[in-house]
């Protein structure tokens, strides 16, 4: 039991390991969750589309605020 939490196996676990062979067989330098043929962290449609809009209103405040600090220069 120790073991597994140090180098746990699996079906997920083999899956990462045969899609880190395919990456450096074939030079992939993108993300492995792209060639996994399964996905780790499956969200649902809503879930993931509220995230998507969550991440994107932080990403306009964000850059509203350095524009504000900008013109705060007076």
């Amino acid at each position: 039991m120790a073991y597994y939490n140090i180098d746990p196996w699996g079906g997920y676990r083999s899956d990462i390991q045969t899609a880190k062979i395919e990456a450096g067989i074939t030079s992939y330098t993108g993300s492995l969750y792209d060639i996994l043929s399964f996905n780790p962290n499956p969200l649902p449609a809503e879930q993931i589309e509220k995230r998507a809009k969550a991440a994107q209103i932080a990403k306009l405040e964000r850059e509203t605020q350095q524009m504000a600090k900008m013109f705060d220069v007076a």
